[in-house]
């Protein structure tokens, strides 16, 4: 590639559970794309063999770089596949269920038939601290420190 070394790339990373997609767009509108092996036990060094690669391919260095858009579906599959950690909510008393209620993005409002997706988070390891803040920021009741605590001890 002519001149790769002056370009301003633009480099796109995603890091999945098995891999990792790294994507670079010159300013001319060239692409060029590598999928690497992802490292669970440090993603950062699927990273760095993929941009190494790719500088060694496109005769530049990371000076060429613009800008780095980074993404990671690595957590949104674990959400989505619920195969991440156990994990419990803290809450402003009376929102408890908000997102299991799923009052905005239904995808078929008005099908009875379908079923709502399991809750990120089970209902019996949810729980409501006192608090309330306004629509401006402004504190209408301060957190209850102490139920924290004992919503954290749960």
């Amino acid at each position: 590639m002519n001149n790769a070394a002056t370009d301003d790339w633009r480099v796109g990373v995603d890091i999945g559970g098995t891999f990792t997609d790294i994507v670079f767009l010159a300013r001319d509108g060239r692409l060029l794309t590598l999928k690497v092996s992802s490292t669970p036990d440090d993603f950062t060094r699927a990273i760095a063999t993929g941009l190494q690669e790719v500088f060694c391919d496109a005769g530049c260095d990371g000076s060429s770089i613009a800008e780095v858009v980074h993404a990671c579906t690595v957590a949104t599959n674990a959400i989505l596949e619920h195969t991440g950690a156990v994990a419990a909510l803290i809450t402003t008393r009376g929102f408890r269920d908000i997102l299991e209620i799923r009052r905005i993005r239904m995808p078929e409002l008005y099908n009875l038939h379908w079923n709502k997706p399991e809750p990120l988070v089970p209902g019996e390891l949810r729980f409501e601290v006192d608090e309330r803040i306004d629509a401006g920021g402004g504190v209408l009741r301060p957190l209850d420190e102490s139920g924290v605590k004992a919503a954290i001890g749960e």
